[in-house]
């Protein structure tokens, strides 16, 4: 039996959501994005409040959530 793979198209925060959310339930995640750096709108976000950015990144680490980020690309 082969494993399940899924493409997610976009690597904005939905795009990442998914990949993140597939990986946990066992798929094998590709995720495609056009421009250089992942995050659509977030990157916006974080210029404009950087504290609760990092804040969110740090309570991603915790929960070892940033790994099946990482491995998603």
């Amino acid at each position: 039996m082969s494993k399940k793979a899924i493409i997610v198209i976009g690597g904005g925060l939905g795009g990442l959501s998914t990949g993140i959310y597939a990986q946990m339930n066992g798929y094998e995640t590709t995720i495609y994005e056009k421009n250089p750096v992942p995050g659509g709108l977030a990157i916006l976000i974080y210029t404009l409040f950087p504290y609760y950015v990092k804040k969110f990144l740090k309570d991603l680490i915790s929960q070892d959530l940033l790994f099946y980020l990482i491995s998603a690309f």
